[in-house]
């Protein structure tokens, strides 16, 4: 959960630095961050959005009661990382020519697109970081969490079989699934 929650952080900080790059690009971000910014929405964006619907939804969609309302939060939320996508891939492609060639075709569009998208973003963040994240931990097992981790870390290529994770001590506390 700690991993989903840096990710969103990760976000923020770049829509920050977007809307506070903005009109004089290049005098403001180096060629590394325009990278760095470009590969966060191309490789790992895309990463964290499967870890939330292929894994994290579908955990608390098990787990969830009525009351919880879940189906119509992640409608929302479903919803929002389909349709932010077209921005999204403007804002890469005008990335793109600033690293490439130093400039972007209409700076003035591109910085309204940029303020746009950084905006959608803070959004769709604070829904999740409202209201699905403590429902998560509200709802989530310690077992959930655990499969969640592993899942997210396969995907990234990454083993866990080397690390200690505490899976089988009964007195590990970890605040998750106390209901």
């Amino acid at each position: 959960m700690g991993f989903i929650y840096a990710e969103h952080y990760r976000n923020r900080i770049i829509c920050n630095t977007l809307e506070a790059a903005s009109p004089a690009w290049r005098s403001n971000l180096s060629t590394q961050e325009l990278e760095a910014i470009v590969e966060f929405y191309t490789v790992d964006r895309p990463l964290h959005v499967a870890d939330e619907e292929e894994l994290l939804f579908p955990m608390l969609r098990k787990r969830c009661k009525p009351m919880d309302n879940l189906p119509g939060i992640l409608a929302l939320l479903e919803g929002e990382h389909r349709s932010d996508q077209p921005l999204i891939d403007s804002v890469i492609g005008g990335l793109s020519d600033l690293i490439k060639s130093g400039s972007v075709g209409e700076p003035g569009l591109f910085a309204e697109k940029c303020r746009a998208m950084s905006d959608f973003q803070r959004r769709h963040l604070a829904w999740e970081n409202s209201v699905l994240m403590p429902l998560a931990k509200r709802r989530l097992t310690k077992s959930d969490i655990i499969d969640l981790g592993r899942g997210m870390a396969e995907r990234r290529g990454v083993n866990l079989d080397a690390y200690d994770t505490d899976a089988n001590d009964p007195d590990a506390n970890d605040g998750y699934g106390d209901e």
